[in-house]
């Protein structure tokens, strides 16, 4: 059963939500620490997987705009987080 474009819109900018919500609790504490880098664990949570969100829906995404905005947000947490960490 095919999905409908509606909903696949709307999951669309649901996982682009998650994505930014993860990444932003990340920033409140665990990927600024105040002795020292954050760990793997929390670069891996809070960064990694809003990544790997963003970068999976971009290839559920049908129109070559929307592609191009999932993967330059999906690109732009790991470099938020390395200009911010190192």
């Amino acid at each position: 059963m095919a999905i409908s474009n509606g909903v696949r819109i709307g999951a669309l900018i649901l996982i682009d939500l998650v994505a930014w919500v993860i990444f932003t609790v990340g920033l409140i504490a665990p990927l600024t620490p105040s002795d020292g880098p954050p760990g793997f664990g929390a670069l891996a949570m809070f960064a990694g997987l809003p990544t790997l969100l963003l970068l999976a829906a971009s290839s559920g995404a049908k129109s070559r705009l929307s592609r191009i905005l999932l993967v330059a947000q999906g690109l732009a947490i790991p470099a938020l987080t390395a200009w911010l960490v190192y």
